[in-house]
């Protein structure tokens, strides 16, 4: 359990924390963390977008997929900054073994994953690990049986 513990508390606070870099950086500059491309075709399927130094940068599949939707991915940054902070609530709420926390962060863990690439790998890295079979039991058991 304590190895699984300690790869909730990295893959939520990575996430975490990156949701909130890239958010912040995004209100701050007009722009998120991206790949820098000169140039961009139609060739290439992806879609770029000019920061404000007029660098065309590359946001990933996620920025694709909702610019697809007519969405502008800028408007989002506050969105990124409120999904990272909720991300650092359920975690502590988890480490103090409540089973909202638990709750929230599987809820988190289906957010992040559905960052298409970006943070693919750490939500379902995160899921993986609180849907394993003795993590609820864990957090159960410590957190006392509701029914007493």
């Amino acid at each position: 359990m304590r190895l699984r513990l300690r790869a909730i508390i990295v893959l939520t606070l990575g996430a975490a924390l990156w949701l909130i870099a890239d958010g912040v950086k995004c209100v701050w500059t007009g722009s998120y963390f991206g790949r820098v491309v000169r140039h961009v075709t139609d060739a290439d399927g992806a879609y770029g977008y000019v920061d404000g130094a007029g660098q065309m940068v590359q946001y990933g599949v996620w920025a694709d997929l909702l610019t697809h939707l007519g969405l502008d991915v800028h408007d989002l940054a506050p969105m990124f900054i409120g999904v990272g902070m909720f991300g650092m609530v359920a975690l502590l709420l988890f480490l103090q073994a409540r089973v909202i926390g638990w709750a929230a962060l599987c809820t988190f863990a289906v957010i992040v994953a559905l960052r298409v690439w970006g943070l693919t790998p750490f939500g379902v890295g995160l899921l993986a690990c609180l849907l394993w079979p003795g993590t609820l039991r864990a957090v159960i058991a410590a957190a006392g049986d509701p029914r007493q």
